[in-house]
């Protein structure tokens, strides 16, 4: 390794203490930071250091810079300290802010030309064209296949997975109601019990939604225990350990468990009377 080497900068070298991403960097040893950086990045990757900074002539993009009429904000000439958006103009460095944003416009619009001309030429080879006319051995299909996304389940492809049928252990989607069975039982259980209930409650909407209504008679109730619970803060089951809501009377209990201590209080044996407001000895005003 010659002093030269040493002593003189590197085109493609990074700067030391860039934390970016370097090809191969960690099995390079036994170099400088800046020459380990110039052999990799010369060799793994297109580096814009590599690129020259030289700015083309400024007689070829005056064609294609537009003339301020007031409504484009692209122009020849843009003021300085502009924050707007100019298309590739933070791939351009070392040249002053007029010289930057013009040649970022003019190479904007030249592509920007010379897109619009290669579209308007492929609609006039389409137009041109007669249009495609059906084989004469080509039959309608009786039936299209379904395209719909199906759910496989095993090594079978053309089985579909069950709505109340439960997920396998890990699955972080959404489980309807699962606050409802989710103490005390395993995950296939509180998974499949609020499939059910999720199920069933739709079910039951469906049929008082189509049920034609008899005043003459009073209705039969079909809801659940659990799911007339719906909504109410504390459950007869017990509340779940590391709840930092307020429980009443909680404070003066010991010697058991969480879950046996909020079991027995009154405000989760009696969740009626306590939803209702059974229990405020002050009346409301």
């Amino acid at each position: 390794m010659g002093f030269t080497e040493l002593t003189n900068p590197h085109k493609a070298s990074n700067l030391p203490g860039y934390r970016g991403y370097c090809p191969q960097l960690k099995y390079e040893c036994g170099h400088t930071y800046g020459i380990a950086t110039d052999k990799l990045t010369s060799r793994h990757m297109r580096n814009e250091k590599l690129v020259p900074t030289t700015l083309p002539d400024p007689k070829e993009r005056e064609p294609y810079l537009p003339t301020p009429n007031g409504d484009n904000k692209l122009t020849a000439g843009m003021v300085p300290y502009y924050t707007g958006y100019v298309p590739t103009m933070r791939f351009l460095y070392g040249s002053r802010y007029r010289e930057a944003t013009e040649q970022a416009v003019s190479n904007f619009m030249k592509k920007d030309q010379t897109h619009r001309a290669e579209q308007d030429q492929l609609k006039k080879t389409v137009y041109s064209h007669s249009k495609l006319k059906p084989v004469p051995s080509y039959k309608e299909p009786s039936m299209y296949p379904d395209l719909r996304p199906k759910y496989a389940k095993g090594y079978f492809p053309s089985d579909h997975r069950e709505f109340c049928e439960p997920p396998v252990p890990g699955y972080t989607g959404y489980v309807p109601r699962r606050r409802e069975h989710d103490l005390g039982t395993r995950y296939a259980t509180w998974t499949r019990d609020g499939f059910t209930d999720s199920l069933d409650m739709r079910n039951k909407q469906e049929s008082l939604a189509t049920q034609i209504i008899d005043v003459t008679r009073m209705p039969v109730s079909t809801v659940k225990t659990l799911i007339a619970e719906h909504g109410t803060l504390y459950k007869k089951i017990g509340m779940k350990p590391k709840y930092t809501g307020y429980i009443p009377q909680r404070r003066f209990r010991f010697g058991n468990t969480y879950g046996d201590t909020t079991r027995s209080l009154p405000v989760c044996v009696d969740t009626q009377g306590y939803s209702n407001g059974n229990y405020i000895t002050t009346p409301v005003m």
